[in-house]
């Protein structure tokens, strides 16, 4: 099912999980959204990988450490939906 409504879209948005992978598979424009791990494997040109740029990114081999930043998961709620919105936009046109 979920492998359908990807190849039904113009675009994706997906943080690091099968998705992600699927809509590259598939050749769609997607954005990735990159927080905990140390890298991401999108590597697509049609893929916009969106991330920040901590000094506690990486937290651990895949992500999985615990977050010792004052804000949970600063590295993914700091990518603002505006910021994505503003992409996605730039992307359809």
């Amino acid at each position: 099912m979920t492998v359908a409504l990807v190849s039904m879209s113009k675009a994706v948005v997906s943080n690091d999980t099968g998705v992600l992978h699927v809509a590259e598979q598939l050749g769609k424009k997607t954005i990735a959204l990159m927080g905990p791990a140390p890298f991401g494997f999108p590597s697509r040109p049609s893929t916009l990988i969106m991330e920040k740029n901590l000094d506690c990114r990486p937290c651990s081999k895949h992500g999985q450490g615990p977050c010792t930043n004052k804000i949970y998961h600063r590295c993914l709620v700091g990518i603002r939906p505006e910021e994505v919105s503003q992409q996605l936009g730039k992307m359809l046109t």
